[in-house]
């Protein structure tokens, strides 16, 4: 395969990953970010039978230098994994008790901790987690960074190929 279709293919999955990963990279760059507890999960059900859920966590807030007390905040939206708010999530009617259940449940024991993402200068008016609802988890962080490295190693071959 001539050097150029190499490196054609390889700025492809390169730039794929990159455009994968991008929206969780900004996300992180641009928000806090703060460990947060859910403290209750609120089940609505809707007329055409699935369950909304509302959630309701709390986060302690950064500490700012030369203040010794703890503070905390209250938060209750939810984010996509675009990092953009969302509606409160709604799940069928089957799967709400265990979508309660594993929200409730994975704070209890501590498996895992859930970021709350917010804005420095308003907390409690901007402050989302992850929509952790869905079906199928997504992984486009780690999708992407496996295609840039995919790509990379590519560029590597392709030039390492060309000085041959």
């Amino acid at each position: 395969m001539p050097r150029m279709a190499v490196l054609i293919v390889v700025l492809v999955v390169m730039a794929t990953g990159a455009l994968l990963a991008w929206p969780q990279v900004r996300g992180y760059w641009l928000y806090q970010q703060a460990q947060a507890r859910i403290l209750d999960v609120l089940p609505t059900t809707l007329p055409d039978g699935r369950v909304q859920l509302a959630i309701a966590y709390e986060f302690d807030l950064p500490r700012v230098a030369g203040k010794r007390e703890r503070q905390v905040a209250l938060g209750w939206q939810v984010g996509d994994a675009f990092f953009r708010p969302m509606p409160d999530p709604v799940v069928e009617a089957a799967r709400a008790d265990q979508v309660v259940r594993d929200l409730l449940d994975a704070d209890s024991q501590r498996r895992r901790s859930r970021t709350v993402f917010f804005v420095a200068n308003d907390p409690a008016g901007t402050a989302f987690i992850l929509d952790e609802t869905a079906a199928a988890p997504t992984h486009r962080l780690q999708l992407g960074a496996v295609l840039i490295g995919i790509g990379l190693l590519g560029g590597l071959y392709a030039w390492r190929r060309g000085a041959a």
